[in-house]
């Protein structure tokens, strides 16, 4: 399985992501900006493969968690990403 760059698809790197996405949001000074992007990059990597791979949405779930978290709705930021893409 491939992401959209055409590069195999990780789930650890999606992990990666989410774990610095929620490390970002929970430090004593948390970083909004750097806790969105890693989410970003998650959602990015397993968004597309969702329907393919369907343990992917566990993932999407976690990220979701962290923009909802920062008080974002999480289908306008999705939205957002797609708009971006």
């Amino acid at each position: 399985m491939h992401d959209k760059q055409g590069k195999p698809f990780s789930g650890r790197e999606v992990m990666r992501q989410i774990v610095l996405g929620v490390f970002y949001s929970e430090r004593p000074e948390p970083d909004k900006q750097k806790s969105l992007e890693s989410v970003s990059e998650a959602l990015r990597l397993a968004l597309p493969l969702v329907e393919t791979l369907p343990y992917t949405q566990e993932y999407i779930d976690t990220a979701l968690n962290v923009v909802t978290a920062w008080g974002i709705d999480p289908d306008e930021f999705v939205k957002q990403l797609a708009m971006n893409e």
